[in-house]
Order: C-alpha cells, then structure tokens, then sequence
C-alpha cells in the first residue's frame, strides 16, 4: 500500500526467527548520475551511513550497534537501498535510525573526500586486475556511447574527481523524496 506521504510499502512476513529486516528502495541509482557526474549516486548512498545532522559516522554506528541491529547502504545502476535488521523487539528503534539516516544525512566534507579517494584506490586496484578491467571495459563497448551504461557505474577517476559535496547535496534533494521510496 501507498502511506499518506508516498512511501510504497510492501510487507512479506516470515515469522521463523524474531528478526526484523527494512529495506528502503529509493529510485536513486547510478542510472540518475548527472553526465560528467558519474559516481554520486554510490558516493551519495554510502554517505548516508557516515553521519546524520546529530550524530557522526562512529556515534550512528554506535546506536544501531547498541540495538543489535546492522545495516547497510549502497546503490547499484537502477536503484539505492539502506537495509536494516534488528530483533522484532528493537524494530521500533531501529526503524527511528534508519528514518534519520534517510531524512537528515550530514554529508560532512571530510566524509565526502575520503569516499571519493576511496573510489579512486579501487579504480587503481582495477588497473592491476585484469578481469575487473575487461568487466569495466566490457560496457564501454557493449552500450552506446551517449548511455550511462557505457560508463563505470560508480564513476571514472575524472567524474568521481569533480563531484562536489553539493553535487551530492541536489542529488539526494532530487531523489530521496517519499514518493522514490518502497
């Protein structure tokens, strides 16, 4: 069903274990990377396990930490996810951190530079590994030119280098709104 503010909900119980896991699908992947811009969608949906406006990347995890609950955040070509499993008996909590998360993420310069060094050590490490340069290269000749498949879908070392923090800002003011989210 559809909440009152857009969100699709889906709900598929399995009552075999007291776990609880929420996943947010938002219509934000790689797919939506602006040209010249490839890379913010991961970069984007990574951030938002490294800090909301109250709480640093160490203190978040600390709080899901302290409810026995993991969580994960990623994006790949069609869409971002931010998962979250807890105990059926933290799930009112957990659900609080991972709302936070999704509503009011930090994107702290400092956080926003290491992922994109981060990003380009494993374009390094790419170069050095022949199957996953042919994976990379693979696409390039696969798709048309003017395609965003055509391009790594977390960005070359010159897009990832001219994404800016407030890049990353329009992009989740963009795409993270309720209606994206199931």
């Amino acid at each position: 069903r559809r909440l009152s503010n857009g969100v699709q909900l889906v709900v598929a119980p399995i009552a075999k274990l007291p776990l609880v896991t929420i996943i947010a699908l938002i219509d934000a992947g790689a797919v939506c990377d602006a040209q010249a811009r490839e890379g913010v969608a991961q970069l984007t949906a990574k951030l938002l396990l490294e800090g909301t406006e109250t709480s640093d990347g160490g203190e978040l995890t600390e709080r899901f930490e302290r409810l026995g609950a993991s969580v994960e955040s990623h994006a790949v070509w069609d869409v971002a996810a931010v998962s979250v499993t807890a105990l059926s008996q933290n799930v009112r909590e957990a659900l609080a951190l991972l709302a936070e998360v999704l509503r009011s993420p930090a994107f702290r310069e400092r956080e926003v530079e290491r992922l994109k060094a981060e990003r380009n050590a494993e374009l390094l490490q790419l170069q050095a590994e022949p199957r996953g340069l042919a994976d990379e290269l693979f696409s390039r000749f696969l798709y048309a030119p003017a395609s965003r498949y055509a391009r790594p879908d977390g960005g070359d070392a010159e897009s990832v280098a001219a994404i800016t923090r407030d890049d990353i800002e329009r992009f989740y003011r963009a795409r993270y709104q309720p209606a994206a989210v199931t």
